[in-house]
């Protein structure tokens, strides 16, 4: 197979059975940025792909994270190298769309091998994120991510809060994390990641008020950020505060800790 344009998701194994016999097999490259338990589970898939037939060799290959894998896909496929098949995460969707003929979508591989993909059998929610405006796969749903809350319950306990009832609205989040710091009971009373993707995509999502025009960019490539009304800066000044309110340590260059300010 020397064809270098990229498989839009999963596809590809769906597919392969129809390549057909060689002499030898025909290979397909698998980048991703799988880890731990999940980088096992990739691993699997690979291993019984290629214990069911004796004509494709599937090859996962661990790219490194995320924006590693987006950035090494980009160089590879510029220099005529890129891989057949590559997991490329949410953040990415923008950039694989945009990228024309350099990426074969879902659709287009399914129209010409003849594989059976139906939509529907993903959760709307997921199938709308990978999927064209008319509802075409764009590509394919794989390790989709959930945005939950963690809180532990040893620390609830230490500061005196009711283990059993986690806060369910931010003035909660900021009582307990303030009963928390008070009481010593945790190095850092509250923190959050993916800020972009949890306080504003996730926020704007629950509290049902637009991210970005053309409906949050499913309506067209040119879609502008949203998220300066007021209820999205009230919320990062919520933030703001927590974090002067609730300080915690930091590690320098030295390794040694000091207090934020």
């Amino acid at each position: 197979m020397k064809r270098r344009t990229l498989l839009a998701g999963t596809a590809a194994l769906a597919a392969a059975p129809a390549i057909g016999r060689a002499a030898e097999k025909t290979k397909i490259v698998w980048w991703h940025a799988m880890t731990a338990a999940l980088g096992e589970q990739v691993n699997h898939i690979a291993e019984t792909f290629n214990a069911s037939q004796d004509a494709v060799e599937l090859q996962a290959i661990y790219k490194g994270g995320y924006a590693d894998v987006l950035t090494a896909t980009i160089a590879a496929s510029r220099a005529g190298q890129a891989p057949h098949l590559v997991q490329i995460f949410e953040v990415g969707t923008g950039t694989m769309l945009a990228a024309g003929k350099a990426v074969k979508q879902t659709w287009e591989l399914a129209q010409d091998t003849g594989a059976t993909i139906d939509p529907n059998t993903y959760i709307a929610s997921v199938r709308g994120y990978y999927s064209l405006p008319d509802g075409r796969m764009a590509s394919m749903p794989f390790n989709s991510s959930t945005a939950v809350m963690w809180y532990s319950k040893d620390a609830f306990r230490k500061a005196g809060l009711d283990p059993d009832k986690p806060p369910a609205t931010w003035p909660e989040v900021i009582q307990a994390a303030q009963a928390i710091k008070a009481k010593d009971a945790a190095e850092i009373p509250m923190t959050s990641s993916w800020l972009s993707w949890i306080q504003l995509e996730q926020y704007s999502a629950l509290h049902n008020i637009p991210f970005a025009s053309k409906s949050d960019g499913f309506d067209g490539l040119d879609a502008e950020l949203e998220c300066n009304s007021k209820a999205h800066v009230k919320h990062m000044e919520r933030l703001l505060a927590m974090s002067k309110d609730l300080p915690g340590p930091v590690r320098t260059q030295t390794g040694k800790e000091k207090e934020i300010s």
